[in-house]
């Protein structure tokens, strides 16, 4: 223990970084280094739920702008609307304004 006659400790096999080339990786066979091939490419972008959130969310947002806006343009009705549809439901008042349907 502690001898200087200890072997270093041995790799296991399988893929290390090639140290002549930081964008690939070298295969260890137990024995030597051999085949090499580039490193994974992690993808930086978003994850396809996140895309369908945002494209749902930009739909909903449209959904309540139109709804929005479609109120905003919507004639307004006159003020005794409400006493002419009740009175004709009431058989008394015969004529509803048609803005009042």
């Amino acid at each position: 223990m502690g001898t200087s006659d200890e072997q270093p400790t041995q790799l296991k096999k399988g893929w290390y970084p090639d140290p002549d080339d930081d964008s690939s990786l070298i295969y260890w066979d137990g024995e030597a280094f051999g085949q090499r091939m580039p490193k994974p490419v992690k993808s930086g972008g978003p994850s396809t739920w996140k895309i369908l959130l945002g494209v749902m969310g930009g739909i909903l947002a449209a959904l309540y702008v139109l709804a929005w806006v479609s109120e905003l343009t919507k004639p307004e009705r006159p003020e005794d609307c409400h006493e002419q549809i009740m009175d004709r439901a009431m058989g008394g008042f015969s004529y509803v304004d048609p803005a009042c349907e």
